[in-house]
């Protein structure tokens, strides 16, 4: 069983033969087209292994593993370590069938399961476990199996921290040239270079699933460093733009990924957004990143300024409160789940129970609380409805981060957990509330150029909503406020503003194929060119010349052929004449 699998010629019954002896004439230029190498016998095969304790594995891995094979995995593919395992070889320009085969094993969650399950996959994993005890994580055994020139070589989590790219070399894989990851995710892939060609000027690029903490924490840590950076954020949990750098990076766990330039000028992956947590890198640690790849400061951030343009407050009004749904500086700056992003002066003791959950804003009443974008126009949209009844709300608008009227959060103002909110009265209360009062009644008002930059702000919001925000005639507002702001720039940061006519994309989880346009980039030491970066839709058809006959299709063909031929025939041995 441990032997490679062995070869022989093709063989015919005799009693075919004799019966049919113009078989030759027929099939002889047919295997002498196909090659007599071509046809193998299938021998069983286990790994090697160096217990002796173990026995002979089950043939649910013999029948299909091959001690030849340059590259080989067995295991569960749905498993987080052979999800990395298989990541890293796709990394590396290993794709499956070409490069990598896989025995796959239909194997429950916890080893333990399998104690006294005799099934075929349990049976397979036991066997496994004991070949190759150095097959756990974090004291759990792990579901995947990675062997190179049938070599074990660890579980998938395992693998991907070796020197993936040489161990394939060294075994003589058949491995694709260039980014296999931009040619399976050929508009994802343009999207990004976009973007890194967009955050040259920066120094620092961030992509990110709003729905993952990491992306927040990377914002933060950016922005208390005043360090620039060109960032794409989705709200999608299957964003293909996600997929792709997962596929690139080898890692399919990570939910951001933070892109440095090094000291030559390219682009590196330095981690997901949880490498940035400052419990993880230290200042000095990030000081040495942002030095080495140039990286721009003090540039003009949406979750730096408040809503009138001006250096973002503190929504925490006392060091000692810790329950104010506040980021770590106090601040409402959470880009990511619920989007805690108003700051509420005093807030009304019915305002979680208006808004569809538990009473406890009772306990936070009158204090000063960072809530929801969609609580938020939800809360103001009953009290717009006369079959409510609400109290009094304000915001603290100093500590309104310009984000919250930004295109990238629009989706927030529609809904508050699956119930409907009017973005035509939360966002407009909150235009309205803030012209008025800095922090409620009795507190001052904006300075002109403060309620200027607001309005400003409001008007490239209605430009991206479009016809729910039509209605709120800006002008009129800034008559009724005696305000001039025909000389006030908005402060509305470039990467904010709403897309080109025909464009759809940034965080609302969109398709991405006119973001922008494919170009040449250095990423990571290498280029990615423009022929791996074809949109999906100018692939789906090829020219007519495409179709020619190749050798593998004739191959393919004559094998079929001969399986046929042996099944009309009813010969028992079939299963030997056909290539392996």
């Amino acid at each position: 069983p441990n032997t490679a699998s062995s070869r022989a010629r093709p063989r015919f019954p005799r009693a075919m033969v004799a019966s049919n002896p113009s078989i030759w004439s027929t099939t002889l230029p047919l295997v002498a087209l196909l090659g007599w190498n071509t046809v193998h016998v299938i021998g069983a095969a286990c790994p090697t292994t160096h217990q002796t304790a173990c026995g002979t594995c089950p043939s649910i891995i013999s029948d299909k593993f091959s001690v030849d094979a340059k590259m080989q995995v067995v295991g569960h593919r749905s498993m987080k370590c052979a999800e990395q395992g298989l990541a890293s070889l796709m990394s590396a320009g290993c794709p499956e069938g070409s490069c990598y085969t896989m025995v796959e094993l239909d194997i429950p969650f916890s080893f333990s399961s399998c104690a006294s399950n005799q099934s075929e996959a349990c049976t397979a994993w036991k066997w496994l476990h004991c070949a190759f005890p150095d097959d756990s994580s974090s004291g759990a055994v792990m579901h995947s199996y990675f062997f190179v020139g049938g070599s074990f070589e660890g579980n998938g989590f395992a693998f991907a921290e070796k020197d993936v790219a040489g161990l394939l070399k060294s075994a003589g894989a058949d491995v694709v040239a260039g980014d296999l990851c931009a040619k399976k995710f050929p508009q994802a892939a343009s999207v990004a270079t976009g973007l890194w060609q967009k955050g040259a000027s920066k120094g620092i690029v961030l992509f990110g699933w709003d729905g993952c903490p990491c992306t927040a924490i990377a914002k933060s840590r950016f922005a208390a460093a005043s360090l620039c950076f060109e960032q794409l954020t989705w709200q999608n949990p299957s964003s293909e733009l996600m997929d792709y750098l997962q596929c690139r990076e080898g890692d399919p766990t990570h939910h951001s990924f933070v892109y440095i330039r090094d000291a030559a000028g390219f682009w590196k992956f330095r981690g997901s957004g949880f490498a940035f947590d400052a419990g993880a890198m230290s200042d000095k640690a990030l000081e040495a990143l942002a030095q080495e790849g140039s990286v721009a400061r003090s540039c003009q951030s949406e979750f730096s300024m408040n809503i009138y343009g001006e250096t973002l407050s503190e929504c925490r009004a006392a060091s000692a409160d810790s329950n104010g749904s506040w980021m770590w500086d106090g601040k409402c700056t959470e880009s990511g789940g619920g989007v805690h992003q108003i700051c509420m002066s005093q807030l009304p003791a019915d305002f979680s129970v208006t808004t569809g959950q538990g009473p406890w804003s009772k306990d936070r009443a009158n204090q000063r609380h960072c809530v929801c974008i969609g609580a938020w126009s939800l809360y103001m949209t009953r009290e717009a409805d006369p079959a409510w009844t609400t109290s009094s709300a304000w915001p603290f608008c100093d500590a309104v981060p310009m984000s919250a009227l930004t295109a990238q959060y629009i989706a927030n103002w529609k809904e508050w957990n699956g119930i409907p909110a009017r973005i035509a009265v939360g966002a407009t209360k909150i235009l309205e509330k803030c012209l008025m009062h800095r922090n409620g009644p009795g507190s001052p008002v904006p300075s002109e150029a403060g309620a200027c930059r607001l309005l400003k702000a409001f008007q490239v919001l209605q430009q991206a909503e479009g016809a729910a925000l039509s209605t709120v005639n800006t002008s009129k507002l800034e008559s009724d406020h005696s305000l001039n702001c025909k000389d006030v720039a908005s402060a509305v940061p470039e990467s904010t503003a709403p897309m080109a006519a025909g464009s759809t994309g940034g965080s609302g989880g969109g398709s991405m194929e006119s973001m922008v346009k494919p170009q040449t980039a250095m990423v990571g030491g290498s280029g990615a060119s423009d022929p791996s970066m074809r949109s999906t839709t100018a692939s789906k058809s090829a020219p007519m010349s495409a179709w020619f006959v190749s050798p593998i299709m004739v191959n393919f063909v004559l094998a079929a052929w001969l399986i046929m031929l042996c099944t009309l025939f009813e010969d028992s041995n079939c299963a030997a004449h056909t290539p392996a």
